[in-house]
């Protein structure tokens, strides 16, 4: 268990409609993320991410080109579909 513990806690997605990961990920950090376009929030999510890692996250919905995250604030991701 103390060989793993770096890892720390992981949040596993398979199928999972974007809102539901994006609520998963905002109840365990202080950057909190926020969908712009209602649609996006049924987008399916797979994979398997570092709870405490939203940046890594937010770079890959935006890495499929169809995402765009913005931060208006410190603590606050704003994601829209690109236009």
């Amino acid at each position: 268990r103390e060989a793993l513990a770096w890892q720390g806690p992981r949040l596993v997605f398979v199928d999972t409609p974007l809102a539901e990961a994006i609520a998963q990920f905002n109840r365990r950090n202080p950057v909190q993320m926020e969908l712009l376009d209602a649609e996006l929030g049924a987008l399916p999510i797979g994979g398997s991410f570092r709870a405490e890692n939203v940046e890594a996250f937010v770079r890959l919905l935006a890495s499929g080109g169809d995402i765009v995250a913005e931060r208006p604030e410190p603590n606050r991701l704003v994601l829209r579909r690109k236009k």
